[in-house]
C-alpha cells in the first residue's frame, strides 16, 4: 500500500465555524474555490508523474470528501 502524509491546516476548524455564519453563497464559493485548486494540484501531479506504464499517472485523482474538505490521492507507488 502506498505511504502518504496529511497537510493540516492550523486555525481551519475556526475558520469554518466562522464560514457556517455567513450565507450559503459565500459558503459555496469558498467550497468551489477549494474543490478547483484541489483539481489544480491533481493535473500538476499527474504532469509531474514519471511515465512508465502510465499506472501512477493514472491513479491519481482529488476527491471531495465532504464541504471544506478534499483529497489528493495516489493509489500506487
Amino acid at each position: 500500500m502506498a505511504k502518504g502524509f496529511t497537510i493540516e491546516f492550523k486555525g481551519l476548524k475556526e475558520t469554518i465555524a466562522k464560514l457556517e455564519d455567513k450565507g450559503d453563497d459565500i459558503k459555496k464559493k469558498v467550497d468551489f474555490a477549494i474543490g478547483i485548486n484541489t483539481d489544480a494540484m491533481a493535473t500538476e501531479a499527474k504532469q509531474r508523474a514519471p511515465v512508465d506504464t502510465g499506472r501512477l499517472r493514472g491513479s491519481i485523482s482529488a476527491n471531495k470528501v465532504k464541504d471544506y474538505l478534499y483529497e489528493l490521492v495516489a493509489q500506487v507507488d
